[in-house]
């Protein structure tokens, strides 16, 4: 069992830190699916360093998923992880989602690494630990993106607007946001929806004898 109660106790150690000062600093592995382990000493004796923190380099490479976890390894059959942070595609670590969500202060980044602190020390009698976590992406064909890119955009792709944006080439996505925003007319979901939900609405501006 976690015991995210400690973060209560964590949170008066001070937040502050900088990236330069901090002591331990660990990098993500290189290989994807494997896994870094944390020392726990080295969490427990971060949190009350000066540094405040740990550094962790940032990933290296595009379509590169790092994570931090917490994990409980007493079973590994049945083992349960914490999300706690990621950086993907060289970007900066960030939170992520999960129970320690609203209690861990953003991580102070500088350069390509970036510091997190206040994290709970493990538990070490129940076997908890952190752990780094590389996974890679070798990414979907160009017309599955593009489909994916429509779907956020617009209210759905279609083969021709697929087909478009594929052959389009350079920075088609770029492109088409500004071909969106200068040259299609503007067009309105509510009329789109109005005009087609009640067909005897629809009709009833254009053949007013159908009203007695």
């Amino acid at each position: 069992m976690f015991r995210l109660k400690a973060l209560q106790t964590l949170l008066c150690i001070s937040l502050s830190a900088n990236s330069a000062n901090a002591a331990y600093h660990f990098t993500c592995p290189n290989d994807a699916g494997t896994n870094v382990v944390i020392p726990a000493i080295d969490i427990i004796q971060a949190a009350s360093s000066p540094a405040g923190g740990i550094t962790v380099d940032n990933t290296a490479t595009s379509r590169h998923l790092c994570t931090l976890t917490l994990q409980d390894a007493s079973n590994p059959s049945t083992a349960v992880s914490i999300p706690v942070a990621r950086s993907f595609d060289g970007g900066d670590w960030e939170i992520a989602a999960g129970p320690l969500a609203q209690t861990l202060p953003s991580p102070t980044c500088s350069s390509s690494v970036c510091t997190l602190v206040g994290l709970p020390p493990p538990d070490t009698e129940q076997d908890e630990m952190y752990v780094l976590t590389s996974f890679s992406h070798t990414g979907f064909g160009e017309e599955a993106e593009a489909a994916r890119f429509l779907e956020q955009a617009t209210f759905g792709p279609t083969r021709a607007a697929i087909n478009s944006l594929v052959s389009s080439g350079g920075d088609k996505y770029k492109m088409w946001i500004k071909d969106q925003v200068e040259n299609v007319p503007m067009s309105s979901h509510r009329e789109y929806y109005r005009r087609r939900a009640n067909p005897v609405r629809s009709r009833c501006c254009t053949n007013v004898h159908l009203i007695s």
